[in-house]
């Protein structure tokens, strides 16, 4: 079978030009500036989920530490200063981010810094 490419590929190029209105530097420029509108992460929250992660890593390596045979007060101990640590990060997460998607809740800034205050003067265990 013979398909005459010269004769249907500007039939196609119409076509395909006409399934999409914009162009690829227009679509570029609109992806640019939705992504510039959006706001970065405050820097209370990234804090807090570092902390939460670090003592989430930090719970596991203890429990890895019973099964090799950590004394139980050294474990008792660190486990909750660690524990301590999850739960300010943990309270500073659910106090600073709106729940659900797009929530219409209203976070109060003194509240959320004052939470954020005392997650940073939290003494920090390795």
């Amino acid at each position: 079978m013979f398909v005459a490419e010269a004769r249907i590929i500007p039939v196609l190029d119409d076509w395909l030009g006409a399934l999409s209105l914009k162009t690829v530097d227009q679509a570029i420029t609109e992806m640019l500036v939705q992504a510039g509108a959006e706001k970065p992460e405050p820097t209370d929250i990234t804090r807090a989920r570092k902390i939460a992660l670090e003592a989430q890593t930090k719970l596991e390596r203890l429990i890895d530490a019973i099964e090799k045979g950590i004394g139980p007060g050294l474990y008792i101990n660190r486990s909750r200063a660690v524990q301590a640590e999850l739960a300010a990060a943990r309270a500073v997460l659910e106090l600073c981010l709106p729940v659900g998607p797009r929530s219409m809740a209203v976070v109060k800034p003194s509240a959320c810094n004052a939470s954020t205050l005392a997650l940073a003067n939290a003494p920090r265990h390795s």
